[in-house]
């Protein structure tokens, strides 16, 4: 749209018509809807079929007549004149712009960068693939080897304390022979104290009954001589 700034000066054109009486607002609209309209009348049938539907050009062809009908009742036969001028001008040099056949060969450009593209990415997700399953690999034989080794540290650790509980198991053992034959001894000595103060007790209590049995003796004889 370079070229149509150029041959259509639109702040020219929004300026004329404040200096008419027209708002701000008013006149730039205007003017947009000037050089639509003129792109607009420059396409072909085919053009408008292809690219507006026929509500969109309905909708245009109403803003177009609201606009003529607004300028017939605001702007000054002088004034259209020279925007009408204005409007040849961009419509001369709209016509250097670009054709359909531009258009097709830009889509059929864009269209072989879409597919490079493309390619490109699926050899890139490929590659990520065959990354992802290297690294995969590798993690699996790290984890297999830290695993093995951790295996035998356990194996190792296990042995070990076997061998410590076997010790220990051997030091109890000795301990308690020796308490064992330890209480033994003891028990024989208090055994043995026993048996000999039992004799005593006993010797004292034949000694006794010896005694209690002859003075009974003694009481039965005189019991008898009295008799």
């Amino acid at each position: 749209m370079a070229g149509v700034t150029a041959a259509f000066d639109t702040l020219r054109a929004a300026t004329q018509l404040q200096e008419a009486g027209f708002e701000e607002d008013k006149a730039r609209a205007l003017v947009s809807t000037f050089a639509r309209g003129m792109v607009g009348n420059l396409a072909t049938k085919q053009d408008l079929a292809a690219l507006a539907t026929k509500e969109e050009m309905a909708t245009l062809r109403g803003e177009v007549g609201r606009v003529r009908a607004e300028i017939a009742t605001l702007a000054t036969k002088e004034e259209v004149a020279t925007l009408r001028g204005e409007m040849g001008q961009v419509r001369a040099e709209i016509t250097t712009l670009a054709t359909k056949e531009d258009l097709t060969g830009l889509r059929g450009t864009m269209d072989q960068t879409a597919t490079g593209l493309r390619g490109d990415l699926e050899q890139s997700a490929a590659g990520l693939r065959d990354d992802m399953r290297e690294m995969a690999a590798g993690l699996r034989g790290e984890l297999e080897q830290t695993a093995a080794g951790l295996r035998g540290e356990m194996h190792e650790m296990a042995t070990g304390l076997r061998g410590d509980m076997s010790g220990m198991a051997a030091g109890l053992r000795g301990d308690i022979d020796k308490t064992s034959a330890s209480l033994r001894g003891e028990m024989h000595a208090v055994a043995a104290g026993l048996r000999a103060e039992i004799s005593k007790v006993q010797e004292r209590m034949t000694v006794r009954m010896g005694t209690a049995i002859a003075a009974a003796v003694a009481i039965l004889v005189a019991v008898d001589k009295l008799l």
